[in-house]
This record gives C-alpha cells, structure tokens and sequence, in this order.
C-alpha cells in the first residue's frame, strides 16, 4: 500500500497529467463531491427517486513550507511569476498577482489505498494560508476546487524531495522599516472563481471559471510595547511596506533559501488587546490593498521554473 498526496500543473483545460510533485501533508480533507436532486412529490410521504445532477472535488490540505514545493502552489495561486538566475544553480522567482481572468489548472491525486486512487480534474488554488506560530515548523494550508474527478486503476510512484522546511525562528516581519515582535503570524489570500454561473445545459461538469475577486489579509499576535500601531489604526494610515521574511539555509554562493512577502500598501481593519498579568499582546488585522500591483512574493531556491 502506498498513500500519497501529489499534483501537477496542466497545460490547458480539460487536459490531465500525472501528477509528479508529492507533498509530505500534515492533513487533507480534499474529496469528490455529488449534487443529488430528490424531488418532493406532494402524492407521496417520501421521495421516489433520486437524480446525479453535478459533481466535483472540494477541500483543503496542509503541507509544511518548502521553499521548493512551495512554488508550484504560488503559481496556482497568483499565476504571473518572473524568473532570474543571479547564481549558477540559485534562482529568484517573484510571484505577483494576475489580471488574467483564469488562473492556472493542476491534476490532483490521492492514493487512500492502491485499490482507491481518486484523481481530480481542472483544480483550481482557490485560496492559501501561510501560518508561522512561534516555535513551530512554518506551514501552507491550500484549498482546491476541481470540476470533475475520476477512480483511477493504476498507481504512481511516488518520489519525496529532501525537504527544505522552515520554522518560526527563520521568520521576521517588519512594518514600515521597523522590526516587529511577533507571536503569531498568519497570511491569507483568497481566490473568488465565478464556479456558479459557469455550468451550463448539456453538461455536469462547469466551465473553465474566471477569478473574479481576490482577497488578502494579514492576521498578527504582536508585543505591545507602545502605541505606534495602535495609531495606525486610529487615524486610518495607511502601511506602505509590509514585509514577511523567512530564510533558510544556504543554496551555494552566498544566497539562501528565502521566501518572502512584501506588500507595499495595507490598512488596519481590526485592533484589540486585553489587561492581563502577562505580557501585553496586540492583535490586528491587516487588508492588503492594490493586491494586483503592490504585492509580491519571492522564492529564492533551486527550481528553474515553475
């Protein structure tokens, strides 16, 4: 028996692949999904029948951060990325946010036992969070959303990369240039896929979906030891660079591995803390704005494309 998590990014819509990249998954809960009609007859007290109408594959999985896995799941998720090679062997990939109206497609498989392989068709990142609690390892929770699925009879071989995970003590953030001092750090960005209005007549499975909305926000745990991010969210001021910074070990010449989030305009929608006797704790919550423009992620690993 051998279980396994992977994926694959697709050339086109409705042109599956086998999946080759396998991810050490911490959980999942991404299964297919029916949409039964059983129609109320008012001569009878019970349904006569029941009616497959629509299927599809919805759920989310969490993997720990590597800084080369994690890069085939930022493209689903933002799409547009540009590539650099400042070192024979080290590559920059930055992550920016498409204006395109679809976003990349992967074919997912997971193997529950060899005699139950489910592969999902056309899946779409739909959102990704990337939490970083103090003195634990630095994880990515993505949902996916596919339009159809099917059992498959054959296994993959999987094959598991040494992973290049990151924790909480390689992780930094900074505030308009200032150090902050962080408990908790979690980074959200949604994907809204117009999925409803995509299914037509003659067909269970709907159409290629365009992104319609996309959503960021920074959720923080902070050490309150003034007032200057309380002021912030006073007077409504905006936050002109945000920057989440993580890295790792060495690549070779001097560069690293590192991932890194900046976002070069955000507001403060929420603020709270509480009297206690331990140290005081700030928590906000931050809207990136401008996502499209102002938001960009760098890779820095060993992976020449994505």
């Amino acid at each position: 028996m051998t279980k396994y998590f992977a994926l694959k990014k697709q050339t086109a819509w409705d042109s599956p692949v086998d999946p080759d990249v396998f991810f050490y998954v911490v959980e999942e809960s991404v299964n297919p999904r029916v949409d039964v009609i059983t129609p109320d007859v008012v001569t009878l007290k019970e349904t006569p029948f029941g009616v497959r109408i629509r299927d599809w594959v919805e759920g989310d999985f969490t993997v720990p951060i590597d800084f080369n896995q994690i890069g085939w799941l930022l493209k689903g998720l933002l799409k547009d990325v540009s590539t650099s090679e400042p070192t024979t062997g080290v590559y920059e990939h930055t992550f920016t946010p498409t204006d395109d109206p679809y976003l990349d497609c992967f074919t997912v498989e997971k193997n529950l036992d060899d005699f139950l392989i489910i592969r999902a068709i056309n899946t779409s990142i739909v959102s990704m969070e990337l939490e970083a609690p103090v003195g634990e390892i630095i994880t990515a929770t993505i949902s996916l959303h596919a339009n159809k699925f099917e059992k498959r009879t054959s296994a993959l071989s999987p094959s598991y990369p040494d992973l290049s995970v990151c924790t909480s003590n390689d992780a930094t953030v900074t505030i308009d240039g200032a150090s902050a001092k962080v408990n908790a750090f979690r980074l959200t960005i949604e994907n809204t896929l117009g999925i409803d209005e995509s299914y037509i007549l003659g067909s269970a499975d709907y159409l290629r979906p365009t992104l319609n909305w996309r959503e960021g926000t920074i959720e923080m745990d902070l050490i309150l030891e003034d007032s200057s991010i309380f002021d912030k969210y006073d007077a409504g001021t905006e936050i002109s660079s945000l920057v989440f910074d993580v890295v790792g070990k060495e690549i070779s010449g001097g560069y690293n591995y590192e991932l890194k989030v900046t976002s070069d305009k955000a507001i403060i929608t929420e603020w709270s803390s509480e009297l206690r006797r331990e140290r005081l704790i700030q928590s906000v919550t931050v809207r990136l704005l401008d996502m499209t423009n102002k938001l960009s992620i760098l890779l820095r690993n060993t992976v020449s494309s994505y």
